[in-house]
């Protein structure tokens, strides 16, 4: 399932149409614009994610479990509500419960002997949101970065370009991302997918770097 289709289907308004319609509501409030979609956007990418590595490696294979690092056990909790949501509406041959939703300050001891690669790592925006901006527009919608000399070509789930990028717009792009990104440095070089947060030092003991859906 394409992510346009998934949106169409969960009868959303698509990411750029419904942040365009929350920057006109917010000038005419008089506020500024903040998390328009964004964590609704990373489920809907994970759910995709998450049926699309149940077909290429299986769902019961060791490490296709995924995790959502967020800010506290009440997000977890929120998080989880919307995406049985999206669940519910999307019907794909996936399992929800594989999803574990971390809080930044949970007791790491729990994450002993466990394992998860690192394209099923994202991370909801309210955890980075005091270090950075966020993706918004069609930014928020780049899954993989591919080298061209001095450029990169930003490209959505579907292979689609979304836009380019110098060196330092990669670099901000990646750090404010939510969902895991692909990176290929070059044709010589293997493509890695990196997970949308590193910042747990516990949690990266347990990740393996693997490209998107390869084991």
């Amino acid at each position: 399932m394409q992510l346009s289709e998934a949106y169409e289907r969960l009868e959303w308004d698509t990411p750029l149409t419904f942040e365009r319609a929350g920057m006109r509501g917010a000038a005419a409030r008089g506020h500024g614009l903040r998390h328009l979609g964004t964590s609704a956007h990373m489920l809907i990418e994970l759910y995709l994610d998450m049926e699309r590595a149940a077909r290429v490696i299986g769902v019961r294979a060791p490490g296709t479990e995924f995790v959502v690092v967020c800010k506290d056990v009440a997000a977890g909790r929120y998080l989880r509500r919307w995406l049985e949501t999206v669940h519910t509406t999307l019907n794909l041959d996936v399992d929800p419960r594989r999803v574990r939703f971390l809080p930044i300050d949970a007791n790491m001891d729990r994450l002993r002997g466990l394992r998860w690669y690192s394209w099923a790592v994202f991370c909801d925006h309210a955890v980075k949101d005091d270090d950075q901006d966020r993706n918004v527009g069609p930014y928020r919608l780049v899954r993989t970065l591919e080298r061209h000399g001095d450029w990169w070509a930003a490209l959505d789930r579907d292979g689609k370009r979304v836009c380019k990028l110098t060196d330092q717009g990669k670099r901000e792009l990646a750090d404010a991302a939510t969902c895991p990104l692909t990176i290929r440095e070059g044709t010589r070089i293997p493509k890695a997918t990196y997970p949308a947060y590193q910042g747990l030092d516990d949690l990266n003991r347990c990740m393996l770097l693997r490209e998107s859906f390869k084991r």
